[in-house]
């Protein structure tokens, strides 16, 4: 946290000892040491060894620029030095005012003289120092006085300032946890209609602007309270911009700079956006009847034994990443059941409230039409409270989903996605460092195998949106997907090909058919194939007027010979998938409408396997299928996509399929494998007979080998 510890004393008072008796070695940056970083121990002309203090300036100018690392990340800091003169001390004003420190000196003056010169006879012999330094310091300590920006404390008293102890709020009637607010006023006015009631306690978690339409009211209401007693403000990752804002620097926030700036330009004075954020804490950490509590902006995975230890960064954004499911984590590590934790910024699986018995999420959408979220607290225990707000505007970044040239300038801003150009026709996907380290958001979610064309500002093909495996993410871990899903749920079956769109392009007056964010490769040119093969030739020309009328594209899973992969199929096949509308919001027609469609052409179309009604059916049936020996209807199949009633859409891969789409990867791998570590015998099995074919044979694709294998091990 912010706090910056300079210790005060002459030379032999036992400084280093009071650091390691603290545990602070970590958080302390010792003048001493880094002269030794520099230079080893000279030795004298008396034939003793000491520390050098000829390169006085660099040591001082490498420990600022340390200390001002440390400060950017908001980190407790100490500092292992004399500070002898009222100047040594006032060197650390302007950058503890620059990052909001408050500023300790411990004083150890009061240790005998006496005492500190045995005690340097003691020490280290290149740590002696001559006696007549020590007088020195003492005489210098007399007569320098501790600057006022400064709190002095005497070493005997430190571990007050220290170690963070929690405040009793017992004697509140009740205390509300306010959650972000990101200018939204009328739905904060709503909460609190009733006025500040003096018996409650009111802690705000911070994120007071930045996305809602109505900045400069927010900030006003809270200038106007921030001085009550009952009212604690805390510091969310949005307060950045304000200070520098109201100190004349550029926040580097284009959102900011563009949408919440000119809102609160002449209408919120900067000295007082000053004196606001002066008021801001990193943490509220307090006891009420028998419950201790925690309350930050970011979220903790435990309440740590010493929070003063964590940096403000991290209290402010949050340990872990954006979607770590930090109530879970805290609920999980939380073995006293009267500690609990309140935090806002994050809730990236959209549970509610109280999903997790220990750890609350206050952060509810609010500025996109969520809600603003409250926890209070009162002897009677928590409650969760939800107020909708009704006035809000989605900025244009976020309005992907309203027309086609909105899309596309996302998808073009946006760092995650790659734009292959066909003429005027575009393709947008994801990058594959976004697949790789789990960057997804709205945008490279959307950016999925769709193709529009730039010029006209249509769509022309588009398949899903990203989705995921039961357990690949957060929000579809088995007891987030409780929550989420809304009943009933469908399970279709997933055929193992690949994904072929094909659609419609006004320009050309023809089908575009797609595959792998290409109109040109050769996959694309099978699915064509394979289309051609499927339909008559009548039923062609009136399935291009369904695309252009309805504008409507079709999805198809493409099992080509051309393309084997895990699932053995006799004959090369398209089925239909789903028909989706040709818009920026994903939408695609009903099962009934796919069945009509399907049969009136003549396409094979997805097979429904399953609905099921409830969690309790759901869980049951998942139990079953992700069994190791499950077939279904008594065939190996890839797995199931499941489709709730609102779209939502996860995936399941079965325990054959990935069986072997491992080992299709360990055999592209062979000369590499470690068999020891496989302890499936059946795998090794496998493995060990393939490591016997030659290399033409080894380069057959994993369907044919299986088939080879199995072959074998009958005769």
């Amino acid at each position: 946290m912010k706090k910056l510890v300079l210790l005060r004393g002459a030379m032999g008072v036992g400084k280093s000892t009071f650091i390691k008796e603290h545990g602070l070695e970590p958080y302390t940056l010792s003048a001493d040491n880094i002269r030794l970083l520099m230079e080893s121990p000279i030795l004298k002309d008396n034939g003793d060894y000491g520390i050098s203090q000829k390169k006085n300036k660099e040591v001082w100018s490498l420990l600022k620029s340390l200390l001002e690392q440390k400060m950017q990340q908001g980190e407790f800091v100490v500092i292992d030095a004399t500070h002898l003169t009222s100047d040594s001390i006032k060197s650390y004003k302007e950058l503890s005012i620059k990052y909001r420190y408050r500023v300790y000196v411990v004083d150890f003056s009061n240790i005998p003289i006496e005492t500190a010169l045995a005690q340097n006879s003691l020490r280290n012999n290149y740590k002696i120092v001559p006696d007549s330094a020590i007088i020195k310091a003492y005489h210098l300590l007399e007569t320098n006085k501790v600057p006022s920006f400064a709190e002095e404390i005497n070493y005997k008293e430190a571990a007050n300032i220290i170690n963070l102890r929690p405040l009793d709020f017992s004697h509140y009637k009740k205390i509300h946890h306010i959650g972000d607010i990101h200018g939204c006023n009328t739905v904060l006015k709503e909460y609190l209609k009733d006025g500040l009631k003096e018996d409650e306690l009111y802690i705000f978690l911070g994120d007071f602007v930045d996305r809602g339409i109505e900045n400069a009211e927010v900030l006003n209401f809270m200038i106007r309270i921030m001085n009550k007693s009952n009212v604690l403000i805390i510091e969310g990752n949005h307060e950045q911009h304000l200070w520098k804002y109201a100190n004349n620097e550029v926040s580097y926030s284009r959102y900011f700079e563009k949408n919440t700036k000119p809102e609160i330009e002449g209408n919120v004075e900067k000295k007082d956006i000053r004196r606001f954020y002066r008021k801001l804490l990193n943490v509220v950490y307090y006891t009420y009847h028998g419950k201790t509590i925690v309350v930050t902006h970011g979220g903790l995975p435990l309440l740590p034994e010493n929070l003063n230890l964590i940096s403000s960064n991290q209290l402010i954004s949050g340990v872990g990443s954006y979607n770590t499911n930090i109530d879970k984590i805290f609920t999980n590590n939380n073995m006293d059941n009267n500690v609990y934790q309140i935090h806002g910024h994050r809730n990236f699986d959209d549970l509610p409230i109280g999903k997790y018995d220990k750890s609350f999420s206050v952060e509810g959408s609010v500025e996109f039409g969520g809600h603003l979220r409250v926890v209070t607290l009162d002897e009677n225990g928590f409650h969760f409270i939800e107020v909708k707000n009704e006035v809000f505007k989605l900025p244009e970044h976020m309005a992907i989903n309203d027309n086609v040239e909105t899309l596309i300038k996302c998808l073009r801003d946006t760092d995650g996605i790659n734009e292959k150009r066909f003429g005027n026709i575009s393709s947008f996907n994801f990058k594959r460092n976004v697949f790789n380290k789990g960057n997804w958001d709205y945008r490279t979610i959307k950016a999925r195998g769709l193709f529009v064309n730039t010029k006209t500002n249509e769509i022309v093909a588009r398949g899903y949106e990203k989705f995921f495996n039961i357990g690949e993410r957060p929000e579809t871990e088995l007891e987030n997907l409780k929550d989420k899903f809304s009943f009933p749920v469908t399970a279709y079956v997933k055929e193992n090909g690949y994904l072929g769109l094909i659609g419609y392009d006004k320009e050309s007056d023809d089908f575009i058919f797609t595959s792998k964010s290409t109109i040109t490769n050769e996959h694309s040119l099978w699915l064509k194939e394979l289309f051609e093969k499927s339909i008559a030739e009548g039923n062609r020309k009136e399935v291009l007027k369904k695309l252009k009328e309805d504008n409507i594209a079709l999805v198809f899973e493409v099992i080509s010979n051309n393309d084997p992969h895990i699932i053995k199929y006799d004959n090369e096949k398209i089925v239909l998938l789903d028909i989706v509308k040709r818009i920026p919001k994903f939408e695609c027609l009903d099962y009934s409408e796919l069945i009509n469609f399907s049969k009136k052409y003549g396409f094979l179309y997805k097979e429904k396997a399953i609905s099921l009604n409830n969690w309790k059916e759901f869980e049951s049936w998942y139990k079953e299928v992700t069994s190791k020996s499950y077939k279904y209807n008594g065939n190996h199949i890839e797995g199931f996509v499941i489709s709730d009633s609102k779209e939502y859409m996860v995936k399941i891969k079965l325990n054959y399929y990935n069986r072997w789409k491992h080992l299709r990867t360990l055999k592209d791998n062979l000369s590499s494998v470690n068999l020891n570590i496989i302890n499936d015998e059946e795998s090794i099995d496998f493995l060990n007979w393939a490591n016997m074919l030659s290399e033409k044979e080894l380069s057959k694709d994993i369907v044919y080998l299986r088939d080879l294998w199995n072959q074998q091990k009958e005769l």
